[in-house]
């Protein structure tokens, strides 16, 4: 499972950066409330981001606006085992960020969130094998 892994990272380090900008660009909103896959669902409702209250769900909101408008790409973030505050907590520090630094930012959080995939769907199929 670790060399297939690093192989989808190192398909991704090898594309140029406008392949890379469209990896980025096609991962939702944190909290949207908008039709996703049933993995960013199932991984939005585990932080809690399907029930923000209203205030949480505006200020995230405008977060993720701003986020967007500075780096052109949306806010990304391994959201399994965090709560949806850290979330927020965590998308404020980065907005400040230089656009180097959260490019490289949000492709580790990409890796991190297909190894969390990755590893779900082993475990899942190995269920079935046996």
């Amino acid at each position: 499972m670790n060399q297939l892994h690093e192989q989808m990272k190192n398909v991704v380090e090898s594309a140029d950066t406008e392949r890379k900008l469209i990896l980025l660009r096609n991962h939702p909103d944190l909290g949207a409330r908008i039709a996703m896959s049933d993995h960013s669902v199932q991984e939005q409702a585990g932080a809690g981001l399907q029930a923000l209250s209203e205030v949480q769900h505006s200020v995230l909101s405008e977060l993720n606006q701003k986020y967007t408008q500075t780096f052109e790409f949306p806010f990304i973030i391994a959201v399994k085992g965090k709560s949806a505050d850290e979330i927020i907590a965590a998308i404020k520090n980065r907005v400040h960020n230089s656009y180097e630094t959260e490019f490289e930012t949000a492709l580790r959080e990409v890796y991190l969130i297909s190894w969390y995939r990755l590893k779900a769907w082993m475990l899942e199929h190995m269920e079935e094998e046996r």
